[in-house]
């Protein structure tokens, strides 16, 4: 299966969020592929490897959960 597909609704400094948008019967969940949307935000959110402490998501039932991740500030 391909990578967890998905849009960045919100950016601050305690938190990103994001919504899961991927067809899964072709792709991953955001639950599924959690270290790969950690480190595709790490690389791809703007500010240079910047991550906040914490990331929110929507998941693709539509209940909002938070990926745990031990890379905070510049990773």
């Amino acid at each position: 299966m391909m990578e967890a597909k998905y849009e960045i609704a919100e950016i601050t400094k305690e938190y990103i969020y994001i919504i899961d948008t991927g067809n899964h019967t072709k792709v991953m969940t955001v639950t599924n592929d959690a270290d790969n949307v950690v480190k595709n935000i790490t690389k791809n959110n703007g500010k240079e490897g910047y991550l906040p402490q914490r990331i929110f998501y929507k998941d693709s039932d539509g209940f909002i959960d938070e990926i745990g991740h031990n890379c905070t500030g510049k990773c």
